[in-house]
C-alpha cells in the first residue's frame, strides 16, 4: 500500500503532469472569459461583420448600431467570405433558381450590385418587375434571373460572369455597376489577395463567434480614432479605378459576345437631392459635388464603352433625371437604391428599351 502511495505521488509530481496542470489552469480562465463574453454578446444580440473587407467607410456605417439594424431587418441574411468573389450573401441568388432552363424559355440575367439585388429595403427588385411585365407581354417565353449581389463592383461582376452565369445559359445579360466601384478602399479590388480555401473556411467558421465579431468591431473603432487623431483619413484609392472600370466592362462585353450572349450596359441613376444628405460621408468623399462628379464620370464610361463596342446602353441616369424634372416623386430610398415607386418604372423602361433594341421577340403564333 505504501509503495502504491509513493508511486502515485511520484507520478503526480512528474514534469509532464505538472506542465499539463499549469497549462490547463492557465488556459481555463481565458476559456471561461470567452464563454461568458459569447453568452453576453448573444443575449445582447450583438452582431458585426467587416464584410465587405476591402471597403472603407465612416464611423456611422461601421457602427454596431447600423449592423444590428441590418441583421434585425434581414434575419436570414448573412455574409460569408468567398475565395473568388471576396464574399457572398446568404441566401445567395443561385439558391432561388433552378439551373436547368425550361424548354422554349429565353433567359435574361441581370448582373449588378445591391441596386439590382433589391429595392424598397430589399423586398423587391427591378428584375422581379421585369419578369412580371415580360410574362404579361410574352407569356411563357422569358425568365429574368436576378444575379445582383450587395456590395459588388464590376471586378466581382466579371468573376460572376466568368464562373457562374454561363451555366444558366442566358441569351441576354444586363450589366449594372458603378456605385461600389468608386467606393474608397485600402487597395483596388484587382490587387486584393485571393485567399486559399482553408483560410476562407477558417474565417467563415470564426465569424460565427460573437466574440470574434466584437474583436473586429473594436479594431474598426480604433482605426477610426487613429484617422481622426492623425487627420490622415481613409485611403484615397477607389475599389475599381476608372481605367479598370472601363477594362472590366469591355471584358464583360468580350465574354458575352464570345459565348453568343447579348450584353446590355446600364448606367446607375441617382437622386442628387438625397445624395447631398449622406452620400458623401457614406462613400468617404469630401463633398457631395465630388461624389456626383465622380459617379457621373463612371456613367460616362458606360456610354463610351457602349458606343465604341456598338453595344446597347440603357441610360437610366438620364431617364430618372428627366423624371425628376417633371415631378417630385420618391424614386429612390437613399439617393442610390430605387424605391417601390422607382423600381417598377425602371423595369418598365428596361423592357421597353430591350424591345427597341430588337432583343425581345414575339413568341410564334400557336395554331
Amino acid at each position: 500500500m505504501g509503495n502504491k502511495k509513493i508511486l502515485f505521488l511520484s507520478f503526480s509530481r512528474s514534469p509532464w503532469i505538472l506542465f499539463f496542470k499549469y497549462l490547463v489552469f492557465s488556459i481555463l480562465p481565458f476559456v471561461l472569459l470567452l464563454f461568458v463574453s459569447e453568452v453576453v454578446l448573444r443575449v445582447l444580440n450583438f452582431r458585426y461583420s467587416d464584410t465587405p473587407l476591402v471597403i472603407q467607410s465612416q464611423p456611422e456605417t461601421t457602427s454596431v448600431l447600423n449592423f444590428s439594424r441590418y441583421f434585425k431587418e434581414n434575419p436570414d441574411s448573412t455574409f460569408v467570405k468567398d475565395k473568388l468573389l471576396f464574399w457572398t450573401q446568404r441566401p445567395y441568388w443561385e439558391d432561388q433558381y433552378v439551373l436547368e432552363k425550361p424548354r422554349g424559355i429565353t433567359r435574361i440575367m441581370t448582373l449588378g450590385c445591391s441596386c439590382t439585388h433589391g429595392c424598397d429595403n430589399m423586398k423587391n427588385s427591378y428584375p422581379n418587375y421585369m419578369d412580371e411585365i415580360l410574362e404579361i407581354q410574352f407569356p411563357d417565353s422569358y425568365q429574368v434571373i436576378n444575379a445582383g449581389a450587395s456590395g459588388y463592383s464590376s471586378y466581382q461582376g466579371l468573376q460572376v460572369l466568368r464562373h457562374v452565369i454561363l451555366k444558366y445559359q442566358p441569351e441576354i445579360v444586363t450589366i449594372f455597376f458603378g456605385w461600389n466601384d468608386h467606393w474608397f478602399a485600402s487597395k483596388p479590388d484587382h490587387l486584393v489577395r485571393v485567399k486559399e480555401d482553408w483560410e476562407v473556411s477558417l474565417i467563415n467558421f470564426l465569424e460565427k463567434c460573437r466574440t470574434y465579431q466584437a474583436y473586429h468591431w473594436m479594431i474598426a473603432q480604433l482605426k477610426e480614432k487613429v484617422f481622426k487623431t492623425t487627420k490622415t483619413g481613409p485611403s484615397r484609392t477607389f475599389r475599381v479605378p476608372q481605367e479598370k472600370y472601363k477594362a472590366n466592362l469591355n471584358a464583360m462585353v468580350d465574354f458575352c459576345q464570345s459565348h453568343n450572349i447579348k450584353p446590355v450596359l446600364m448606367t446607375a441613376p441617382f437622386d442628387a437631392s438625397q445624395l447631398a444628405g449622406h452620400g458623401p460621408t457614406f462613400f468617404c468623399f469630401n463633398s457631395y459635388e465630388d461624389l456626383v462628379k465622380t459617379h457621373m464620370a463612371y456613367n460616362h464610361i458606360v456610354r463610351e464603352v457602349g458606343a465604341s463596342r456598338q453595344v446597347p446602353v440603357i441610360d437610366l441616369e438620364r431617364v430618372f433625371f428627366q423624371l425628376e424634372k417633371k415631378q417630385s416623386a420618391p424614386y429612390f430610398t437613399d439617393g442610390i437604391h430605387l424605391s417601390s415607386v422607382g423600381c417598377p418604372l425602371a423595369a418598365s423602361f428596361i423592357v421597353e428599351k430591350l424591345r427597341e433594341f430588337a432583343l425581345l421577340k414575339d413568341p410564334p403564333v400557336k395554331n
